[in-house]
């Protein structure tokens, strides 16, 4: 009897080490250290921007990632314009770490993917989901490298199936390619990305704005073209290395700075140039800015004739030719531009047209009121704002852009068309008129959503809260307000020009939703103007990683306790024969 138990004692000192263990491993498997910030990188340098690519990796290199900042990199290059570091051409991931800027790239390699297809929105969602499941992060920042064109797109792949092809073959990332990527992204991050930033020429479109305002809290570009080597890495992450405890504006005043102040200090950099922009926008505030330049585009609509009793189409063209135009051939010459967008990207500064607007309407005209309400709209979405020290050059400068092409050497391009911006305004409609030459002779409504905030996050158990705005029309009364939520059927809101509904979070569930809204009247009816919104469980009282714990501790407690039962039944029926 007492070898039985002295056996059963030591048994039991091993199971309780095993279920110790069963902890031990457990707290083994916890995720990955959660860093203050990820900067992420996704570099289409297989074009003729890749030496540059490689200099701008060496530049990031200069800070390199630490325990509270990880740099992470995409890099795809070409086959013909820079043979440095070993010539590879393949598309691989980095972890940057900290090196000299000496010219070779010396961080740890991740992964090479082979080809890739850079202007791919699978590629784009694919590296970005990697980068933050690798290395998880309290804040994100997504960079597009690359060229940039505007609304036109941006992050062109000249060989995006491993063998050289011609430019007119290449891929890009275009409009709906970029809000499928976003969508993805956010959707698997359950939130919006913190700051999204275009290291690409003329990105500082309100359409590539608006078109990503449900993706991102944040975004900083470029109105003008960029210089060939882009940002300057090595400053920008300098400071954020040093300081990873700053917000995303802190760390887009930063980008805004830094870029402006390298190639405007006079040195002997051969690419200091007199023209440059960077500004940080608030993507709520670009949402609101929407329907304030939807209701500009239908009063403008009404007056695109050129018979002076018919409309004020002269106006608006004097507005439009003496606005500042960042299509670079012409953004060189302000004051009295010349009518004709050189480069073909006539893309002009929003506050800029608002004044030109005023200063040619009378002051009472619903023109005049309206450019008005556009002009401080758009400062609100301005949070910061850099330009050269080179007044003269940037006169009327201010950071955003907005699509007008002329109709005589600026033809009106269909891929204007898939943008959301010609989907949910009529922005494209009032382009049609003014090139045509003729007036609107009606007008949909405008419509407008208060409340909630386009990316608001709202707790499952606050239950029921209201979606609310305004809708407007300049012919006629307002008839009805619909919304649709994810999809669904088109249901009819409460009240027309001031109008609301109720929804449940309960009910909604957790997780990413849609609401569009729509208004009509007695003939026709407004795009879908959306916000979208996302729904949180409460906040538990134990983290991931106590409730991984608890339940090893609660699969070993299990175990432990089987074995014992069949022991102690396995003794006691010896002990019974041996009596």
């Amino acid at each position: 009897m007492k070898r039985a138990l002295a056996v059963l004692f030591v048994i039991l000192m091993v199971l309780g080490g095993l279920g110790n263990l069963g902890v031990d491993l457990a707290q083994d498997k916890q995720a990955p250290k959660v860093a203050d910030w990820t900067f992420i990188v996704y570099m289409s340098a297989d074009n003729n921007l890749e030496s540059a690519g490689v200099h701008d990796m060496n530049e990031m290199e200069v800070a390199g990632s630490t325990d509270r900042v990880n740099v992470v990199a995409q890099m795809d290059r070409s086959t013909g314009y820079d043979t440095t570091n070993g010539d590879w051409t393949t598309t691989k991931r980095f972890l940057v770490q900290k090196d000299d800027l000496n010219g070779d790239i010396v961080s740890k390699e991740l992964m090479d993917l082979n080809e890739t297809d850079m202007g791919d929105p699978a590629t784009l969602t694919d590296f970005t989901i990697w980068a933050m499941d690798q290395f998880p992060a309290q804040k994100y920042t997504l960079v597009f490298w690359d060229h940039g064109g505007a609304f036109w797109g941006t992050e062109w792949d000249d060989d995006p199936n491993g063998t050289p092809v011609q430019g007119s073959t290449s891929d890009w990332i275009s409009m709906p390619d970029l809000s499928e990527a976003l969508s993805n992204i956010t959707t698997h991050l359950g939130r919006k990305i913190d700051l999204v930033a275009f290291d690409a020429c003329l990105m500082a479109d309100y359409d590539v704005l608006y078109q990503i305002r449900h993706y991102a809290d944040f975004v900083a570009a470029s109105g003008y073209v960029e210089p060939g080597e882009g940002w300057p890495y090595d400053l920008i992450l300098t400071s954020l290395v040093q300081n990873p405890g700053m917000s995303p504006t802190e760390l887009g005043k930063i980008i805004c700075d830094d870029y402006i102040d390298s190639y405007t200090d006079r040195t002997s950099d051969p690419q200091d140039t007199t023209a440059l922009t960077m500004a940080l926008f608030d993507e709520v505030k670009i949402g609101e800015l929407g329907h304030q330049l939807d209701m500009l585009a239908m009063v403008l609509a009404m007056n695109s004739d050129t018979r002076p009793l018919k409309g004020h189409w002269f106006q608006i063209y004097m507005a439009r030719d003496e606005t500042n135009s960042y299509d670079f051939p012409t953004g060189y010459s302000p004051g009295n531009q010349i009518p004709i967008d050189g480069g073909g990207y006539c893309m002009y500064d929003v506050i800029d047209l608002m004044d030109h607007l005023i200063k040619y309407m009378p002051a009472a005209s619903e023109i005049s009121k309206q450019a008005q309400a556009v002009k401080t709209a758009s400062q609100a979405a301005i949070i910061y704002y850099r330009a050269t020290a080179y007044q003269d050059v940037v006169k009327g400068a201010n950071g955003l852009t907005i699509y007008f092409p002329s109709g005589t050497d600026t033809k009106y391009s269909a891929r204007y068309d898939p943008t959301a911006m010609a989907n949910e305004t009529y922005w494209d409609e009032f382009l049609h008129y003014y090139i045509s030459k003729k007036s609107a002779i009606q007008t949909p409504p405008s419509v407008g959503i208060d409340a909630p905030k386009d990316g608001e996050v709202l707790r499952l158990d606050r239950g029921n809260f209201a979606v609310k705005g305004t809708a407007f029309d300049y012919q006629n009364d307002v008839g009805k307000v619909e919304y649709q939520v994810d999809g669904g059927d088109w249901k009819t809101a409460a009240g027309s020009t001031d109008w609301s509904f109720v929804l449940d979070t309960k009910t909604l569930g957790p997780g990413s939703h849609t609401i569009a809204v729509r208004a009509s009247d007695a003939s026709s009816s407004s795009g879908a103007v959306k916000v979208v919104v996302t729904i949180v469980a409460p906040e538990k009282t134990t983290g991931p990683h106590q409730s991984t714990q608890s339940s090893a501790s609660l699969v070993a407690a299990a175990v432990l306790f089987i074995v014992l039962v069949v022991l102690a039944v396995i003794i006691l029926g010896r002990f019974r024969r041996k009596k």
